[in-house]
This record gives C-alpha cells, sequence and structure tokens, in this order.
C-alpha cells in the first residue's frame, strides 16, 4: 500500500469515509459532510461552479452524477451569465443527520437557508426563506434541480397526467413573451419519476407542497441539463419549499473495477504501470492477465499475477499491475476478472505515427483564423473574419474577461475599423476569439517544440496569398514551422499597428460569441463604417454592424509573454522565413527595452497572465539565447532576489544558461536554487498512483500537468540526477489515458478509445475534431473524479484550447527523445 503524506494532500489520497451511527442501510453523513451509501452520494454545495452545471445539490448515482445545481434560481433554464446566489458556509450536524447551507441572492434580496436530510434511502429537502420574496420575484424565482441529459436520452418520464421519453434534441415549444422567447414547461404535477422500471438510473421527485414543473434546460443554452422546478409561493416565509427525492439504488452495488492505462500504448523500454481502479468496498482481488493478440488468431496469456494493492486515493482504491519487464512489440490488452481493456501497442516506434501528428496535422490547420480550410472532399470552414475588427470601446468590461481601460491607447475611435488584423491566428478554444496571451503560449510551445526536436513533417499547404489551407497534402515546409508562422502574424498585427501587443480580438456580442457553425459565417465580412453621427447596436445582419472587437491597451506581462515568444519563434523562422524572423526578433528587442524603461502598467485582461516578474525573467532569457548579449546575463544576475523568489515558475528556463553564466557565484547560487526545486520535490508515487500532481481547481489537470511536464523535460536535461524523465513520461500516460475515473484518451481521435465528441466548434453536431486535446478529469469536490462522455458541453473537462495542443505535442516529443536515449 502507497504511503501518505500529511497535510492539503492526505484529503485526497486517504479518501476515508467514515460514516456516523445510525442506518447503516441508509444514507448518513460522512467524515467529507455529504450523505452517503454504496451507489448514492449527495453533495451539499461541495462545488461552485452552477454556470459549468457543478454546484448546489447534487447526486451521485451508480458511479454517474445524474443531479447537478440544487438550488435557488430566478428563471427555469438560466443561461452561462445569469446571476447567481452566493452561498455561506455549510454546516453538518451529524448528530441530527442534517446538512444546511445559507444562501444570499442580490439581485432579488432573499435570505434563504437548503436543509438537506435523509430517511433511509430518501432524500428529505427544503427551502426556508427569512422573509417572503418581493412581488416583482413571484413567478420567477424557484428552486429547481438539473438532470444529465446523456444518461436520460430515451428513458421515460412522467409528471402529473403528462409523460413521455427524454429526447435527445431540444424540441421546445417555447413561448413569445414580452421580453423574448421563454421556455415552457412539458409538464406539471405532484410527482416527477424518470427512468421507471430501470433501477440503474430511476428517480423520483415528490413535492410535499406545490407543484413541480418539468423543463428542457438546453433553451436559451444549448448545453443545457433538464430540469424540475417549484417556484416559490408568495407572501410566505419559513420552509417554502419541501421536496422528497427518492433514487433508485441497487443492493449491495459495487462499481466495476477500471483498467488504466495509455490509449496509445508504451515503447519497451518504459515503465509500464497499469492501474485497476475499484470501488472501496470490493476486497475480492482477482488474477489480471497481459494478454498479446497473435497474429494467426486469438490470443496469448503473457504475464498473470494479482496486482499490488497501492491504497486509496479519492473515493477509489488501486492495485498496480506491472508489466516494466514485458518487452516484446505486438499488440495487447489487459483483463481483469471479467473486465478487458482497450488495445494497446507495446513497440519502439510508438510515438512514430497518429500521436502527436493528428494534433499539428489536422487540428492546428482547421483552428487556422482568417483562412478556407479544406479536407479533401470536406471543407472545415471558409475564410472568416476578413472584417476584423473594431476598436472597442473604452471603459468597457466585456465577455471571456476581455477588458479595456480609460483610452484606446491606439490612433483609432472606439468602433472605427483598424486595419491590419485580418490575418494568421488560431481560434481560441471551442470558440472564435484571439486572445494574444494564448497565442503567445502556444507559439512558444511549438518554438521550443521545433528547436528541440527538429520537427519536419509536412502533410499541410498553407497558401497565404488565395487564403487557402488544404489538409493531407504537402507544400516543401514543416507544418510545424507554418503554424508559428500563423500564430506570430497574430502576435505581431499590434507591434505592427501600434507598438504594442494588443490583447485581443473577440466577438461583440454574446450571440455571436455562442456561435456554432462555420466561421465564416459569425460576420459578413465586410468592414462597417462607423464614421455616421449615430451608432448602431451590434447586429448579427448582412451589412450590419457585426464586426469583432479588438481590445487594445498595452500590459506589461503581456509585453514579456510576447516577447518570449517572438523571439524563440525568430529562432525557428531564421532557416524558413528569414525576414519574418528578422521582424520577430527586433519587435522583441523593441518590447523588451521599452518595458525596461518605463513603470510597469499590470492592465488586466483576458488571458494575460498575472506574474509580471517571471514573465520578464523568461523573456530576458529567451532574448540572450538568441542574441548571446551578455547585457542579458547581466540583467538576470542583478535580478537575483526576483529569480529566488520566482524560481518555481522561471528555474526550467534559467537551468538552459547555466552553462553560459561565467560567473561562477552566480552559477553556484542559480544551481543551488534550481537543486532546491528537487529537494522540494516528494515521490509523486506517494501522493497519487498516477506519478503526477493531480490539484485540479475547476478545470481538468491535464493542461497544467503538460506545462510541469514541459518544464521538467528542460530541468531532466540539465540535472538529470535530480529529475528522472518519469516526470513527462507519467504526464504523457495521464493524458492518453491513465487517469481517474476513466481510461479515455484526452486526445479526440488519438489511442484506441478518446474522447469523442468534445467541447468544439462542431460540438453541436455530436462531432470533434482530430487532435484537438482537453483538460479532461475534473474533481467534482471533494472526491469525485469525473470525465462526462459522451457530452461535449462540459467546458472545464472537454474544451480543445490550442496553449493545451501545443504543450501535448512538446510532450509527446520530449518522451520520444528520451525514449530513444
Amino acid at each position: 500500500m502507497g504511503k501518505q503524506t500529511m497535510g492539503v494532500p492526505v484529503l485526497l489520497s486517504l479518501g476515508l469515509s467514515l460514516v456516523f451511527a445510525g442506518d447503516q442501510a441508509g444514507l448518513n453523513i460522512n467524515d467529507r459532510e455529504y450523505l452517503d451509501m454504496p451507489g448514492l452520494s449527495v453533495l451539499v454545495f461541495h462545488n461552485n461552479y452552477p454556470e459549468g452545471h457543478q454546484g448546489g445539490v447534487e447526486l451521485i448515482q451508480h458511479g454517474e452524477r445524474i443531479v447537478t445545481n440544487g438550488d435557488l434560481r430566478l428563471e427555469p433554464t438560466p443561461g452561462q451569465w445569469n446571476p447567481l446566489p452566493r452561498p455561506g458556509k455549510r454546516i453538518a450536524d451529524r448528530r441530527a443527520g442534517r446538512i444546511s447551507v445559507p444562501l444570499h441572492y442580490p439581485e432579488a434580496d432573499l435570505d434563504y437557508t437548503i436543509h438537506v436530510s435523509a430517511e433511509g434511502k430518501k432524500i428529505l429537502l427544503t427551502v426556508e426563506l427569512e422573509k417572503p420574496p418581493d412581488e416583482s420575484w413571484v413567478g420567477k424565482a424557484g428552486f429547481q434541480i438539473e438532470i444529465f441529459p446523456a444518461l436520460y436520452f430515451g428513458k421515460t418520464w412522467m409528471l402529473g397526467d403528462r409523460s413521455g421519453v427524454f429526447p435527445r434534441q431540444f424540441n421546445g415549444p417555447v413561448a413569445d413573451e414580452e421580453d423574448g422567447p421563454g421556455p415552457v414547461p412539458l409538464a406539471e404535477g405532484k410527482r416527477f419519476v424518470a427512468a421507471s422500471g430501470e433501477d440503474e438510473r430511476r428517480i423520483a421527485v415528490t413535492s410535499l407542497g406545490g407543484e413541480l414543473r418539468f423543463y428542457d434546460g438546453r433553451f436559451p443554452d444549448n448545453n443545457g441539463w433538464f430540469v424540475i422546478r417549484e417556484e416559490i409561493p408568495a407572501g410566505q416565509s419559513g420552509v417554502v419549499i419541501s421536496w422528497k427525492i427518492e433514487p433508485s439504488v441497487l443492493p449491495d452495488w459495487k462499481r466495476r473495477p477500471v483498467i488504466l492505462h495509455s490509449q496509445v500504448g508504451y515503447h519497451p523500454g518504459q515503465e509500464k504501470r497499469i492501474l485497476i481502479e475499484l470501488d472501496s468496498r470490493d476486497k475480492d482481488r482477482k488474477k489480471a492477465e497481459l494478454i498479446r493478440f497473435e497474429e494467426e488468431g486469438g490470443i496469448r496469456v503473457v504475464r498473470t499475477s494479482v496486482p499490488r494493492d497501492w491504497g486509496r486515493f479519492l473515493r477509489y482504491d488501486y492495485a498496480v499491475f506491472d508489466v516494466t519487464d514485458v518487452r516484446t512489440p505486438g499488440l495487447y490488452a489487459v483483463r481483469y476478472g471479467e473486465i478487458e481493456s482497450h488495445v494497446f501497442r507495446l513497440a519502439a516506434d510508438i510515438y512514430a505515427r497518429d500521436v502527436w501528428q493528428p494534433t499539428l496535422e489536422t487540428y492546428f490547420p482547421v483552428q487556422m483564423c482568417h483562412m478556407q480550410v479544406r479536407d479533401r472532399f470536406r471543407i472545415w470552414h471558409g475564410a472568416c473574419h476578413l472584417d476584423d475588427a473594431l476598436q472597442a470601446p473604452t471603459r468597457h468590461n466585456h465577455i471571456d474577461g476581455y477588458r479595456s481601460g480609460e483610452e484606446t491607447e491606439t490612433a483609432y475611435r472606439p468602433f472605427e475599423h483598424v486595419p491590419g488584423l485580418n490575418a494568421g491566428g488560431w481560434h481560441d478554444a471551442g470558440d472564435y476569439d484571439i486572445a494574444a496571451g494564448s497565442q503567445s503560449r502556444t507559439v512558444f510551445a511549438l518554438a521550443l517544440a521545433a528547436e528541440q526536436f527538429h520537427v519536419r513533417g509536412d502533410q499541410v499547404t498553407v497558401d497565404y496569398e488565395n487564403r487557402m489551407v488544404r489538409l493531407h497534402r504537402p507544400d516543401g515546409v514543416p507544418d510545424i514551422v507554418q503554424q508559428i508562422e500563423h500564430g506570430v502574424l497574430a502576435v505581431l498585427s499590434g507591434y505592427r499597428i501600434q507598438g504594442h501587443c494588443f490583447p485581443g480580438i473577440i466577438s461583440a456580442t454574446v450571440e455571436q460569441y455562442v456561435h456554432l457553425g462555420d466561421g465564416v459565417t459569425m460576420t459578413d465580412g465586410m468592414v462597417y463604417d462607423a464614421s455616421g453621427d449615430t451608432l448602431p447596436e451590434p447586429r448579427h445582419l448582412p451589412g450590419a454592424m457585426d464586426d469583432r472587437w479588438v481590445f487594445t491597451n498595452r500590459s506589461t506581462p503581456l509585453e514579456y509573454l510576447a516577447t518570449r515568444a517572438l523571439t524563440a519563434a525568430s529562432r525557428v523562422l531564421r532557416s524558413h522565413n528569414e525576414s519574418l524572423a528578422r521582424e520577430c526578433l527586433e519587435t522583441a528587442l523593441r518590447a523588451w527595452t521599452f518595458e525596461q524603461r518605463h513603470e510597469p502598467k499590470p492592465h488586466r485582461s483576458a488571458y494575460i497572465p498575472g506574474d509580471s516578474e517571471a514573465e520578464e525573467i523568461l523573456a530576458t532569457i529567451e532574448l540572450f539565447l538568441t542574441t548571446q548579449d551578455d547585457a542579458f546575463l547581466d540583467l538576470l544576475e542583478k535580478k537575483q532576489e526576483t529569480i529566488a523568489q520566482k524560481i518555481d515558475a522561471v528555474g526550467w528556463s534559467l537551468a538552459r544558461i547555466l552553462p553560459f553564466i561565467e560567473s561562477e557565484k552566480t552559477r553556484i547560487l542559480f544551481e543551488t536554487l534550481i537543486r532546491g526545486l528537487a529537494e522540494k520535490r516528494t515521490d509523486p508515487l506517494l501522493a497519487n498512483p498516477f506519478g503526477v500532481p493531480f490539484e485540479p481547481q475547476i478545470w481538468g489537470a491535464a493542461w497544467g500537468l503538460q506545462s510541469r511536464a514541459l518544464r521538467h523535460y528542460f530541468l531532466h536535461r540539465a540535472f538529470p540526477a535530480l529529475f528522472d524523465r518519469e516526470g513527462v513520461f507519467r504526464v504523457v500516460d495521464y493524458v492518453l489515458g491513465c487517469h481517474p475515473g476513466s481510461s479515455t484518451s484526452l486526445v479526440s481521435g488519438v489511442g484506441s478509445h478518446s474522447l469523442i465528441p468534445a467541447y468544439g466548434v462542431n460540438r453541436e453536431d455530436g462531432s470533434y475534431i482530430p487532435g484537438g486535446m482537453v483538460s479532461g478529469v475534473a474533481l467534482i469536490r471533494p472526491d469525485f473524479p469525473e470525465l462526462k462522455e459522451p457530452w461535449p458541453y462540459l467546458w472545464q473537462q472537454s474544451e480543445y484550447v490550442m496553449p493545451g495542443a501545443a504543450e501535448y505535442i512538446f510532450c509527446v516529443l520530449a518522451a520520444e527523445a528520451l525514449l530513444r536515449e
């Protein structure tokens, strides 16, 4: 059993579920302050991200989170940007068997408490108001729960005198109301039953005092869930809502074991730890078998043993089936009892094809803005956003974190067209904005990958003259170089126009921001003329003001981030596009020099890093590596105190320049600081069986792990005895399927089983973009690892992003390089 460390990680690693004395056959409050029994958990405001369908009262039934967001809301099917209540401190009274949370709703001036208790396997829920609601909120405010759609499609529902099956798509109806279309309940009554006759998913909700309404919550937002709701009555305080919730619970239910492994496979010479994820009550350890598929047909069992217990992590137990000494190439799978894993390869060329290549050769080209993208018969999208962009208004807080200051800091008035922005850049994620911070991080990771691993693959044609990209058609230029060029064009655009990096370009309205479909239909492609005296509201109509906005305020941390991206890119572009490489370096030098001579300007906007001092150090290191100018080393020597404070963020990059530092005193100091990073590290396998720091907040952990692995690679190169190569391999294995909760590759279309569909721009079609990489398993606090599939609407689990894709490419190439040694 793995040893455990104390402190914060112990809460994750021990995964205790001590039950207070009471009816062991029913729900009881455990040490983590939620109601629990085999097959059912009731979380009470352990999570507070309702816009991401993660919060309020939540039910986990037979290993699936089926209910979330049990709370008061001011509309039946709230959208992503609607007002939210503020929860107070949870009170878990284990003696009384009741969990209570006080809340305040500022918009409605409502103070209330939600109480949750149990009666055997039944859940009793009440809402207690401190005072009656204002009359203006009567008929609007109500308590509701959301039911996860994908598990109920095609299953039965009943309420009042109505019944039906849960529809796969939103069918309406909607009502024409004064303030716009509104949802219409599908049924009303006292008792709602879902999945009648199906013991694994049945749930019943009974109102003990009012009327329930059932809504299809996928209006107005496509990513909504089904909703059960009861309105708050007028003129009443005290207990105004009283529900009895009855989820079915299978007797003696235990979660089926899950076999966790890389869905791609392993190099013969690397560690191969297959994990078996087990219900904490499952103490019957079975034999595991490693089987190899034979050329003549059939299989051969090549290894049999009882997996070694690791211990508890989160709510599951883990056992390790170590087959590291198996080195014969071939196709393999693992059996554990009646469970069999997906197929994986064992091969010396495990990363040579179909692993990082779909990301570079398909995902990146598909995300290219301002270009038409063709793939054989398919057109991914047209040459979009050619009318970019209008100057954003001043003193404005916009969607997705974009902000503008008191002035535009350009020569352009608000809503005036800013020329020179309709070239380069990638659609940032599952949406279409072009954020300079994200673009810079992406360029930087690609440049490091190209430089370190000499990537030469050529499968894509990029034709700027005709704004055309063609997949699976070589053009003689390495694909990674062309992608770096495309990202650089976006980063350079602000410098070319006004001498500093523009934070980004984004839609003017929420209606456009949530656009799903061909990006070329998002705007009309015609530059809007804002010279008239009267400026109309942005409208999504041909010839109207539908152009995207560009946010233009200078920000010191963004300037340094852009500097290191452009500097690294210049080294890669030298042999392919000398003039662009020169512009990148000259621009970076000017930006760095300007920031050195002026007071920092910490303008905050979307995707701008928060640590200006760390970014300054990283940019200075890149400039030295490129120019070999000792003036940059001199500055670093003067910044020793800052470097010591920021060593976690800059140590990996500092390690790259140690051989160039002539001052023995300075070199020893920096080496000591980097060695201190190793001394602070504990064995990752003591904290969890995956050997990686699993510390998700809201979003899944994979992107952060890849960033760590990138930094770890350079530390390993400089200090191989202190930083082993497993810090890279285990992250790659994690991303490719060896993670908590499921064994799904987090890169769509890569490996035997991968996340399809995902939160890309084609998610509404239930589709995916090959090579798109997601953040993956989220932690539903306190102890439930979750990757909802197939469900492409939880951005915090399944959204594609550009930096994550670029760092994925780097990490796989790093693993391949280490395995060749």
